[in-house]
């Protein structure tokens, strides 16, 4: 089974565990608004239940939402959610001035991250990000590991800087990282 299928199956199952949606990612949009303009266009990347996206829309962004599964998604975004993985998103996925990506990088297998950030930096021009630097513990609830890529924070700006121009780190907790790309490069 290839790589996109399996995570699929996995996101699909765990959505179903009580408690384990919503993640931490909407309580991150405030922070995030703070850095965009007023009605600019936003791409919530893996955005699970939809809560982040939704957010966004109601505060008057163009907003669009991607995740590998929907079955978490709890809200109808009609043609402004398309399903596939961070590494092969949808093509009519359009291009945005932000992304919005909280609580999934460290989702993505080590072996995915770069080519996630590639497409994901050929979407937005900037982009928001708030990353987990311990293993999770809900994936033992279906045998499964979730956090796949658990790296320093220092790890994670340098494959940032090698697809944004400007990579600020708002905040090192040890366990979630904040940073925000600005400027992205384009082959």
């Amino acid at each position: 089974m290839e790589t996109a299928a399996i995570e699929k199956d996995k996101y699909d199952r765990m959505h179903n565990v009580p408690g384990y949606s919503p993640g931490p990612g909407v309580a991150h949009v405030r922070t995030a608004e703070g850095y965009m303009p007023r009605g600019c266009s936003v791409i919530d990347f893996g955005t699970g239940t939809g809560d982040a996206a939704l957010a966004f829309l109601s505060r008057g962004f163009d907003a669009w939402a991607v995740d590998i599964s929907k079955e978490g998604l709890r809200h109808d975004f009609g043609e402004k959610f398309l399903q596939g993985p961070l590494w092969a998103l949808p093509d009519g996925l359009p291009a945005a001035d932000w992304g919005f990506c909280c609580d999934v990088m460290e989702h993505i297998p080590p072996d995915k991250v770069e080519e996630s950030l590639r497409q994901m930096a050929g979407r937005v021009a900037n982009c928001f990000f708030a990353i987990s630097g311990v293993p999770d513990s809900w994936g033992k609830k279906i045998g499964e590991t979730l956090h796949l890529t658990v790296k320093p924070a220092d790890w994670w700006a340098g494959k940032l800087a090698a697809f944004w121009h400007a990579i600020q780190k708002t905040e090192d907790t040890g366990s979630v990282f904040i940073f925000v790309a600005r400027g992205a490069k384009h082959d």
